[in-house]
């Protein structure tokens, strides 16, 4: 029997890799904990939550002792009202100096003299908002907050102890956030990294994406509603778009 050419090409297209089905069986796990910590340094004044709490978005979890921070911040905004006086004055001082040189009498000089003045006020006045600000931020940041809503994993810290985050801020608390989570499956070299999914758990399917895909897992990533119900272990099928 004579083979044709058109008749063998349907034959390589359904053996050719990449074109069966791209569909991989995975199992769903927790996402990621996030592991959180304060950017300034200080002694622990209270904590308020425990292992297994669940917390909402923004909720308080511990927080510095703030008395030297609220002196900082005082201190910084009495400088810093200080040199808006100082900086309105001299520009006043400029601008009379302007006026008289265009009067002619003041000399080039003097009205460089007063700009200089003025230049300089303007520098410490900055630099007194800049120092206000870093005191209001650090003020700000001696309370840890909860950055989503999750389950508390593990806590590292407790009332009396003292936090040094100058070199590298330490690990005081692991959030489990709600609603991520990931499907870990088999290795399929047809994925990357960073492409969109789908991902169908029973009923329900949701968007994702790969973030590993490495010679033994490809692990994708999705967000789910708090109460879809979704468990640790379950079965889940990640397709491609």
């Amino acid at each position: 029997m004579k083979l044709y050419r058109w008749m063998i090409i349907p034959v390589a297209l359904l053996t050719a890799p990449g074109a069966g089905a791209q569909e991989l069986e995975g199992r769903l796990e927790p996402g990621p904990a996030q592991v959180l910590s304060l950017p300034v340094s200080g002694v622990v004044e209270s904590v308020h939550v425990s292992v297994g709490d669940q917390v909402e978005a923004g909720a308080r979890l511990l927080a510095l002792d703030d008395r030297v921070f609220r002196a900082e911040l005082r201190r910084a905004e009495a400088v810093l009202a200080e040199q808006q006086e100082v900086r309105a004055e001299a520009l006043r001082e400029w601008e009379r100096a302007q006026e008289l040189y265009d009067r002619t009498v003041m000399s080039e000089r003097d009205l460089q003299l007063a700009k200089n003045a003025m230049l300089a006020a303007e520098a410490a006045h900055a630099e007194a908002q800049a120092v206000r600000t870093r005191a209001a931020w650090e003020l700000e940041r001696s309370v840890l907050k909860a950055p989503s809503a999750g389950r508390v994993l593990s806590l590292h810290a407790y009332p009396g102890q003292v936090v040094v985050s100058r070199d590298r801020a330490p690990s005081l608390l692991e959030l489990q956030p709600a609603g991520r989570w990931q499907v870990r499956a088999p290795a399929d070299s047809r994925y990357r990294p960073g492409e969109p999914v789908r991902v169908q758990v029973g009923d329900a399917g949701y968007d994702g994406r790969v973030i590993r895909a490495d010679t033994d897992t490809v692990l994708v990533g999705i967000s789910a509603a708090q109460d879809a119900g979704l468990q640790p272990g379950q079965s889940a099928r990640v397709n491609r778009p």
